[in-house]
């Protein structure tokens, strides 16, 4: 067993994202929501190898959540963008985990740079009818010496509210899968 995000939820002024968890919509399992819907908890997952982490390249991914609207309920706008390495980026084409994201959209664990554990793409509203979804893939080769090449993954939801914060848990199934 292993904690699903690593790292402690302690607080600092740092931009991005550290660490995501992505698993199918129809894996996501029990996700339990507080009765304002604000925090969640994760009891496990339909099946614990149907889960990537994928290898983020350090810096340079991000989390976006904007709100609008100001008569009913608001829309609220989630945007993960992961950025890889174009090889590991490569290795998720042909990855039936990646495969089933693709198709059905993506529930995400997402540890912020500041500490913030949230749970992106399932809300106590919508459950995982509303999960992330790939919009698109960029490249970008760099332009200076010490600039790396990249493969952007975008993906998106639409939801009436911000991603639920994700509580400490201990214990979790492991979510890293064997692969060749």
């Amino acid at each position: 067993m292993e904690r699903l995000l690593s790292g402690a939820s302690v607080r600092k002024p740092a931009g991005g994202v550290a660490e995501v968890v992505l698993t199918p919509a129809s894996n996501a399992g029990d996700v339990r929501f507080d009765d304002s819907g604000g925090r969640c908890r994760i009891s496990g997952f339909a099946d614990p190898t149907r889960c990537l982490r994928p290898p983020l390249v350090e810096g340079r991914s991000s989390y976006e959540e904007q709100t609008q609207g100001s008569a009913g309920a608001p829309l609220v706008s989630h945007t993960l963008t992961l950025a890889l390495d174009p090889h590991d980026a490569a290795a998720l084409r042909n990855d039936p985990t990646a495969e089933a994201i693709r198709n059905e959209g993506a529930v995400a664990l997402v540890r912020t740079e500041s500490g913030r554990r949230l749970c992106v793409g399932c809300s106590s509203r919508f459950g995982t009818e509303q999960p992330l979804r790939l919009l698109g893939t960029d490249y970008a080769s760099g332009c200076g010496l010490c600039d790396r090449p990249l493969t952007l993954l975008r993906l998106h939801s639409a939801d009436t509210a911000p991603a639920a914060e994700l509580e400490e848990q201990e214990t979790q199934p492991d979510t890293t899968e064997n692969r060749p």
